[in-house]
């Protein structure tokens, strides 16, 4: 049985879930904290999967994993894999700057962090073009419905100025597989 390892608040874990549970695989959710996935896998983070022999320690290999057992692409297209890479880009993006803020960084500490908060803006801003434009339930979607939950579960960004953005933030909202992996309260 295919095992995924993460934690039930990390947004790349979540997409792998939604993308197990649309598939119908069965799977075995680990919980993993920053400790174990230091020893587990050698990118010492979450997610990973592990299946017999199988060992993938990145979420977008996960992905590609789930999709081909059920004859399924990723991406369909170029303009498909921009919409998910960005989406990816915003949420490393995001959760550096989460995860220095606890330790007190922030923009004003440092010109690679207000760089980084930059790029939040500008991303977000690029992304809800792409989303008009796409509009299709792909991966690059669910990417992009994983960091719209995300930096709202989190209070990291403000995207109520973008109406595609927050409209698909609203569409997920009853989304039963959204609901299925929502993370804790805070």
């Amino acid at each position: 049985m295919l095992q995924l390892f993460g934690s039930f608040t990390s947004p790349f874990v979540r997409h792998c879930r939604i993308a197990l549970l649309e598939q119908e695989l069965p799977f075995e959710m680990v919980e993993t904290d920053y400790l174990q996935s230091a020893l587990g896998s050698p990118t010492k983070r979450v997610p990973f999967l592990k299946d017999k022999k199988l060992f993938l320690s990145d979420s977008l290999a996960i992905l590609f994993e789930i999709r081909a057992r059920a004859k399924r692409p990723v991406f369909r297209s170029s303009e498909e894999a921009e919409t998910f890479c960005l989406a990816t880009t915003l949420l490393d993006t995001g959760i550096n700057l989460f995860l220095l803020s606890k330790e007190g960084l922030g923009p004003a500490d440092s010109k690679y962090l207000e760089r980084q908060t930059a790029r939040m803006e500008s991303g977000f801003a690029a992304l809800e073009d792409r989303i008009q434009k796409d509009g299709a339930w792909s991966d690059a979607t669910i990417r992009t419905a994983c960091l719209l939950k995300w930096v709202n579960y989190r209070k990291r960004f403000d995207f109520s100025h973008l109406p595609h953005l927050t409209a698909l933030h609203e569409q997920i909202e009853y989304d039963p597989l959204f609901q299925q992996t929502a993370p804790p309260p805070l």
